[in-house]
């Protein structure tokens, strides 16, 4: 993959290789971890052309293809015959929005609540495998505390988490920490907002999701 980025980061010399709108002044046209890849160009068949040039260099040194399952391309402000013809240049399918990258769903417009339900069930399948443990409270609070709060702050390195769905995640981290459940109760021996204050005067030192979205 490391010879394919390179392939691509020379594109940036060619004066015929047009960046997307948003991408020009970074010259930036791909991101990739590992084999997940995104590419980012104008959509006209010249930059397309090339970027495919690039991929069938890399392919010719590596063995390594495409998968056409799961590759897509998705559009924006072109004309429904140059969509057509990059469709059938590529071979891939026509991708809509939003979809996961790295497990982050990505989209042009402000993610819906609807749309913030893949974080909630992570959650709930972390806390649901950790209900068979006899934790203490204080076991409980670590798990909350580096677990599911890192969880969200991947999250958050990229879109402002919204108040609903942060009262829902502190939901289901109360009820864990007190009942050991993963459903929501209402059985609580103190206050959130207590349990987020420093050791000293009384509290478990846990991240207040709500002051840290303000802050950030």
């Amino acid at each position: 993959m490391e010879y394919l980025s390179r392939l691509l980061h020379n594109l940036n010399d060619i004066r015929e290789f047009k960046f997307h709108p948003r991408c020009g002044k970074l010259g930036i046209n791909h991101m990739c971890f590992a084999d997940d890849l995104l590419l980012f160009s104008r959509g006209d068949v010249a930059s397309i052309t090339m970027i495919q040039q690039c991929f069938n260099e890399f392919s010719k040194s590596s063995g390594l293809l495409a998968n056409l399952g799961k590759s897509s391309v998705y559009f924006g402000g072109i004309s429904l015959v140059e969509e057509v013809n990059i469709l059938t240049r590529l071979g891939f399918s026509h991708g809509e929005f939003p979809f996961k990258y790295l497990g982050i769903p990505l989209s042009t417009q402000k993610i819906t609540l609807i749309q913030w339900k893949p974080l909630i069930t992570r959650i709930t399948a972390r806390i649901s495998s950790w209900i068979a443990r006899k934790l203490s409270y204080a076991g409980r609070a670590q798990l909350i505390q580096f677990v599911i709060f890192g969880i969200q702050a991947f999250y958050a390195q990229l879109f402002m988490t919204p108040t609903k769905v942060i009262k829902m995640i502190e939901s289901y981290c109360r009820s864990y920490l007190w009942s050991g459940r993963n459903t929501i109760t209402k059985k609580a021996l103190l206050t959130w907002e207590t349990l987020c204050l420093p050791k000293c005067v009384g509290g478990l030192n846990l991240t207040n999701l709500r002051l840290w979205k303000k802050a950030s």
